[in-house]
């Protein structure tokens, strides 16, 4: 079983953008390839994953959560240089489809 499986079983997508559970999967694993992640919570709507090694490139990083999760920056922090600034200072992302 894999580190993400919970959220298959669970039928979790993004479905007001058009992405689905191996959408969100696959952009999780990748993540997780790269710098490890550990899946902390999620509900209906929302995930928190932990940056287990924060990027070499934070910005950049930020700018693919904010391309993925829009609603994070729209409706949450506001703009991509504060969610750069909140995943420095907390090594989580939290991602959230309204």
């Amino acid at each position: 079983m894999g580190k993400f499986d919970v959220l298959r079983e669970a039928g979790f997508e993004a479905g007001n953008y058009d992405l689905g559970t191996d959408d969100i999967i696959a952009r999780l694993e990748a993540w997780d390839a790269t710098h490890g992640l550990e899946l902390e919570s999620f509900d209906g709507s929302s995930l928190t994953v932990r940056l287990l090694r924060l990027p070499d490139d934070l910005d950049a990083f930020s700018e693919e959560v904010y391309a993925f999760c829009p609603d994070i920056v729209w409706q949450g922090c506001e703009t991509v240089e504060a969610l750069a600034a909140s995943i420095a200072e907390t090594s989580t992302v939290f991602l959230w489809w309204d």
